[in-house]
């Protein structure tokens, strides 16, 4: 596994580097330039002292305009990440709404960025990641953590292309969420009777469970469950732990489930009672991945064609 990652984090500079050039002190990764205070013999400080210090170098605390880029800097940061403590990032919340810091863009308080076991307590106003990645964590802004800073990619003369995505249209009772068309089966059905229940709703087109597999598409559709459904449903989706090992869980796609962060709940999965092959949306944890039990009845998310 470190393996992979590594290759990957190499060819993601490799991307990176025929893209732009990273200031001074910032290294390349996905689609940003990134430094944390400490590699300069900087001490840890306060939030607000942290996003001067950043700014000091014409940037930011670290903002993540996609999961892509979150997912990749969690890789990073397990690698090659503090060996303790956390690193502040640019996201702050007013009256309970979070939003990024440097452009004010709304930011939701769940899947796939925070975590869902934890607990904010009053004025955990700021947000930490862990120095060896993990989810994103509520922090009261006068704590004393390093800086995570981001600064803009220095592009060349070339003109960046805008593209748009095309508008889907969905059969009903489908809908479009994340470009893709999904509905939520209210009724209650074990696993496989599930991915059978999608197929005929599908009627004239291949539908089953849902593949997640992208952390993008993931935490749009576990936004679009809560909302309409609320904090309290367990919903199964089109993964499973087909060899029966506990080890590794796949997708309908044929692609493994990552581990950990920004999928699964903190602790999933566990296999408990070495019964648990099949994989759940869990919404009394922000609709994060969890297995569970495959003869167990649940709703169920269907998609059209992944």
């Amino acid at each position: 596994m470190e393996g992979r990652n590594l290759m990957a984090l190499i060819l993601l500079g490799a991307v990176a580097q025929a893209l732009g050039e990273c200031p001074e002190g910032f290294f390349h990764l996905s689609e940003g330039c990134y430094s944390f205070g400490s590699e300069i013999g900087e001490e840890p400080m306060s939030q607000l002292d942290a996003q001067d210090f950043c700014a000091t170098f014409g940037g930011h605390l670290a903002e993540f305009d996609t999961c892509t880029d979150f997912e990749h800097v969690l890789s990073y940061l397990s690698l090659h990440g503090l060996s303790s403590g956390e690193i502040w990032i640019g996201a702050h919340a007013t009256e309970g709404a979070w939003t990024w810091e440097s452009n004010g863009d709304s930011l939701y308080y769940g899947a796939p960025l925070f975590d869902p076991t934890y607990v904010a307590q009053e004025g955990d106003d700021c947000a930490v990641l862990p120095g060896t990645g993990g989810y994103m964590l509520p922090d009261n802004c006068e704590h004393l953590h390093i800086p995570f800073c981001e600064a803009p990619v220095v592009r060349g003369s070339g003109e960046e292309v805008s593209v748009s995505m095309p508008r889907v249209e969905c059969p009903e009772p489908f809908v479009e969420v994340a470009g893709r068309c999904f509905y939520v089966n209210d009724e209650f059905l074990s696993w496989d009777n599930a991915r059978a229940r999608c197929a005929e709703l599908g009627d004239v087109n291949i539908a089953d469970l849902a593949v997640l597999e992208d952390c993008t598409s993931f935490g749009q559709i576990a936004q679009y469950i809560e909302e309409q459904k609320g904090p309290a449903e367990w919903i199964w989706v089109g993964a499973r732990d087909f060899d029966g090992t506990g080890l590794q869980h796949q997708w309908l796609s044929g692609v493994n489930v990552a581990p950990g962060p920004s999928f699964w709940c903190p602790g999933q999965p566990n296999n408990f009672m070495e019964h648990q092959a099949c994989v759940m949306l869990w919404g009394r944890n922000s609709y994060y991945g969890a297995d569970e039990d495959c003869s167990v009845f649940h709703k169920s998310l269907c998609e059209i064609g992944y």
